[in-house]
């Protein structure tokens, strides 16, 4: 199989790119030098040098927002269970696509995840005044960030028992 050499790219992976031993060499392919990069994006997720998802939670988020707009913009109807049916099948993939590789732990990143659906949540006048967890209960949601743990379950529960292609040796 040929490479694509436009699509080749070096990422160097350290907390400190300067003192990167690997940093001060470059990298060919018959001949041709590749770039370095400081991110790259691989099945849709965005990774940087220092194995964090900052820009990949940065531009989730802001697409599930966009989307979120659209979704009360193109329904005429207000009723919220299906506005609400119609946030879980157009902007909640967004949110939670291949989570169990980008789960975030730092707080700021949950909460910019998690201010989507509290703003869609809060846009719909019958329910607006209701504390954000009251308007999850009427709507029998769940947290964005509960989702992505019982994801993130799941898929140990996978590898325990064998149920995908990977080695449970390997990961534990």
């Amino acid at each position: 199989m040929d490479l694509s050499l436009r699509k080749c790219a070096v990422l160097h992976i350290s907390k400190d790119i300067r003192k990167s031993y690997n940093s001060h060499h470059s990298y060919r392919i018959g001949g041709v030098v590749l770039p370095v990069n400081t991110e790259f994006v691989d099945l849709g997720v965005t990774m940087d040098s220092k194995l964090r998802f900052d820009t990949h939670i940065l531009t989730m988020v802001h697409k599930a927002h966009i989307r979120t707009a659209l979704l009360r913009r193109c329904f005429r109807s207000r009723d919220q269970n299906l506005l609400f049916r119609a946030f879980t099948v157009y902007v909640q993939p967004l949110l939670e696509y291949c989570s169990p590789v980008w789960n975030p732990h730092y707080h700021c990143d949950i909460a910019k995840i998690e201010s989507v659906q509290r703003r869609f949540t809060k846009h719909n006048k019958s329910i607006k005044s209701f504390t954000y967890a009251q308007r999850l209960d009427i709507l029998c949601a769940e947290l964005l960030e509960l989702r992505r743990l019982k994801f993130d379950l799941i898929m140990i529960y996978c590898f325990v028992h064998g149920l995908n292609a990977l080695e449970f040796s390997d990961f534990f």
